[in-house]
């Protein structure tokens, strides 16, 4: 899904090397894994046409501000990602509200939240009033239109900082990539592009969206462990879709060229967590707004957690909640020992935010 390998040209300079020179994180030594010989990543040193990337990602990213140490303490986190299909329509109906608080997860990230800059901040009452005390929420929204994509982190736990988007404005436009780094790892919450009904979006994401995007997470596991969760907009394989349009027909998300981008990105490095523990379980995330299709369980897998190889060591469990109602997805979950390798006694030990929620949402 990410892979470079579909770039329309050859590329001289690889954009790995620009994120690690310019990526606008607060520089952290990557924690030592359990591992006695860590991984150890090739570097690209070529340095011809740099300067002029990297002094246009320095305008368009600028570093964010350092919020906490990014510590969590225990070894038992729950993170859940929601593709909500639009923020008003699940609140209307209480399904949110419900969900925070049937499941409680320490870590919300949601996909497709379709709500505004202006109107977050000018309701934040009402569309934030949700969120339980002790939680802080960061939001990107979509620059381009009003009720269009949009994606949003709400976690007990203050990271280190927070981004919005990638740092190429053109993939930035549309709100549909936030990053929140904690001390051990970074948690990557992503819309994907939908490549669209008759395929009119599959060569901007197959040629542009996907080589960026897997070479910013690429860039990111350089530093230390990386979480990715969110709508991929793809099945991957067979078993994660109830049934095809058949042969020669164009089916977003399933067509030919996708799953081969999803499958490139995978052997970079990083693992598909459910089909990684659950190889034969068939089980759906979305399900089309058709009759019969939710209670006849026709869906497809689209909703994902993805992790580097290195921290599958990390991973307990990862759960899809298809008993949650509120949108045409239900919530993905993952356990993870957010402390892996380190005693009890030795793991960082943090109070509890308990302080009033803060909404942060895009920034120029």
């Amino acid at each position: 899904m990410f892979s470079s390998k579909f770039s329309s040209n050859s590329q001289n300079q690889s954009i790995t090397d620009h994120f690690k020179q310019k990526l606008p994180f607060k520089s952290i030594t990557k924690p030592e894994r359990p591992d006695p010989k860590p991984k150890i990543h090739p570097k690209n040193k070529s340095q011809n046409g740099q300067q002029s990337l990297l002094k246009f990602l320095s305008v368009k990213a600028a570093a964010p501000v350092t919020i906490s140490d990014g510590k969590i303490p225990g070894h038992s986190l729950l993170i859940s990602c929601w593709n909500i299909n639009g923020l008003r329509a699940t609140l209307s109906k209480a399904h949110l509200q419900d969900y925070m608080k049937e499941r409680a997860p320490d870590i919300l990230c949601l996909n497709e939240t379709k709500i505004d800059k202006e109107s977050l901040d000018r309701e934040s009452n009402t569309l934030t009033k949700w969120i339980p005390s002790g939680y802080t929420h960061y939001w990107n929204c979509s620059k381009l239109k009003r009720g269009y994509s949009g994606t949003a982190i709400i976690t007990k736990y203050k990271p280190i900082n927070v981004r919005h988007g990638i740092g190429i404005e053109k993939h930035d436009m549309e709100g549909r990539v936030i990053t929140a780094e904690f001390e051990r790892f970074y948690l990557v919450c992503v819309y994907v592009p939908n490549s669209g009904r008759h395929g009119e979006r599959l060569e901007y994401r197959l040629k542009e969206w996907n080589p960026a995007f897997g070479e910013y997470l690429n860039g990111l596991k350089e530093k230390k462990d990386v979480i990715l969760t969110g709508d991929l907009n793809v099945a991957y394989g067979y078993i994660d879709i109830h049934e095809t349009k058949g042969p020669g027909k164009f089916e977003a998300g399933f067509s030919p060229e996708e799953r081969e981008s999803f499958k490139r990105f995978l052997q970079e490095g990083w693992t598909d967590i459910f089909r990684e523990l659950y190889p034969k379980k068939v089980q759906y995330s979305y399900w089309p707004n058709w009759d019969g299709y939710r209670s006849g369980n026709k869906g497809w897998r689209v909703d994902y957690f993805v992790v580097n190889q290195e921290a599958m060591k990390a991973v307990k469990d990862s759960m899809i909640n298809c008993e949650t109602m509120g949108s045409d997805h239900c919530p993905v979950e993952l356990l993870y020992d957010p402390n892996f390798g380190i005693e009890e006694d030795s793991a960082p030990i943090t109070e509890n935010i308990q302080e009033e929620t803060t909404a942060i949402s895009t920034v120029d």
